[in-house]
């Protein structure tokens, strides 16, 4: 995937003491049994900075890394994050360190080949994830880095987690940054080899530098002191209030209680407000987009799409790295996309849905642009449901599944009842007996229309 911005000097005040925890973690990792560092704490608090600075301390010290920065929106999408991590190492493994059963497997699973006609079994998936780990760890030590973990689709996250359980003394180091409470992760590791670090607020005087460093503006220690409490040491909302301090906005740092999220949301529609049109319509697409990209944006025909994305970027809404566009925060893209009708959010699906190549992600946007019942949506998610199940994925497979039901016409009872009893069965051979339990109790209520009971006599 796309380099990740290093951390600068002025983020990493006030860090000292997560930053030596990282240190010793990157310093006994070359050697010995395969643990984790799991980096936890609220939105903006500076997870992702901590575990940037993570990945450029392990690439000094000569380890290969696989990365991926999976976002809430792509969470549904199978295979999203492997694709990410071993996209470009899939490439250098020659045939012959990777059997020609699980390289098949894995590409279907991937999409860079036909699937088989039958469905590949996804420890085919985990076990060539695996194979590909030890070949790169043969040859040095291996970071697996994973920012936002709590939004790994869940193929992904099964074969990761296969792959972990099954590594001995192989040099591989797994860090993460993740929101509380991260009881669940992909590294399944014993408990012993798991590491967690709990980011807590930063203290005033690295929160003044960090402003200062970020907004080229000097802040009165009152006026410090104030949004120091107001955001409780989180350096994202501090910024995002002292902004508002630049802009002439003195009622959002004028609060006296902790910013609620509305206010947050108000603050971003001021944000929002005073950008250009083509960098809002940049923002509108990229908010209704699972993986927002700059040819995505051209594929669009935004006007003058190349001039907003600048625009977004040098408002502090989007970050550029590459080809990737990603919001500077996920409250961001949030509050973007619910303040919008409607209408215009069934649109831009419409939109996307015409310019996308993945086709899962092509039927999910047809799904959430359609205005009610849609037969040929259905079919669409009802064979998209199928090629899931071939790609081992029967999580995605229940949902779009689901999503095929909920569009079918009312006439259609009898599809819509097949198409539930499919993600009931799919549900429960992941073990989500609850959901499948439920499912079948609604197909259980459409057998009863279709084939009426007996009445007594």
């Amino acid at each position: 995937m796309a380099e990740t911005p290093r951390a600068t000097a002025a983020e990493l005040l006030g860090r000292d003491a997560e930053l030596e925890h990282l240190g010793r973690f990157v310093a006994t990792r070359s050697e010995g049994e395969p643990s984790a560092l799991l980096l936890e704490g609220e939105p903006g608090i500076g997870k992702t900075t901590i575990w940037r600075e993570g990945m450029r301390l392990f690439g000094v010290a000569g380890h290969r890394i696989l990365s991926a920065r999976p976002a809430e929106s792509e969470a549904s999408l199978s295979f999203a994050a492997l694709g990410d991590l071993v996209g470009d190492a899939l490439d250098e493994i020659r045939g012959h360190e990777l059997p020609a059963q699980q390289r098949r497997a894995l590409e279907a699973a991937l999409l860079r080949g036909e699937p088989d006609d039958r469905a590949p079994d996804l420890r085919a998936v985990s076990v060539a994830l695996l194979g590909i780990v030890r070949s790169l760890a043969s040859g040095g030590p291996v970071l697996i880095a994973i920012d936002d973990v709590q939004w790994m689709d869940p193929p992904s996250a099964r074969a990761l987690g296969f792959a972990a359980r099954r590594l001995e003394s192989d040099p591989v180091a797994f860090l993460a940054a993740a929101l509380p409470p991260a009881v669940d992760h992909p590294f399944e590791l014993p408990a012993d080899r798991v590491e967690r670090v709990q980011l807590g607020p930063l203290p005033e005087d690295a929160l003044r530098s960090l402003l200062r460093a970020r907004l080229d503006a000097d802040f009165a220690p009152a006026t410090v002191r104030q949004i120091h409490q107001l955001s409780g040491g989180n350096p994202f909302f501090a910024i995002e209030m002292a902004r508002a301090a630049l802009l002439g906005e003195p009622a959002v740092t004028g609060q006296r209680l902790p910013i609620p999220k509305n206010l947050r949301e108000d603050l971003l529609r001021h944000r929002f407000a005073g950008l250009s049109r083509p960098a809002r319509e940049v923002v509108l697409v990229c908010s209704a987009a699972s993986h927002p990209t700059v040819d995505l944006v051209a594929a669009t025909e935004v006007i003058d799409g190349a001039a907003g994305i600048d625009d977004a970027v040098s408002a502090g809404l989007l970050e550029r790295s590459g080809d990737e566009l990603r919001f500077a925060h996920p409250f961001f893209r949030s509050a973007v996309y619910a303040n919008e009708s409607r209408e215009r959010r069934h649109a831009l699906h419409r939109a996307l849905a015409d310019v996308v190549t993945d086709p899962e992600e092509r039927v999910r946007h047809l799904a959430l642009g359609a205005d009610g019942p849609d037969g040929g949506v259905a079919d669409a998610l009802d064979e998209a449901s199928r090629v899931a199940v071939e790609r081992g994925a029967p999580e995605s497979a229940a949902e779009l599944a689901e999503l095929a039901a909920r569009l079918t016409p009312p006439e259609e009872l009898a599809a819509a009842g097949r198409r539930r009893d499919d993600a009931a069965r799919h549900h429960a051979s992941v073990g989500d007996t609850a959901r499948a339990i439920t499912l079948l109790e609604h197909v259980r209520a459409l057998v009863e229309l279709l084939v009426p009971l007996e009445q007594p006599a």
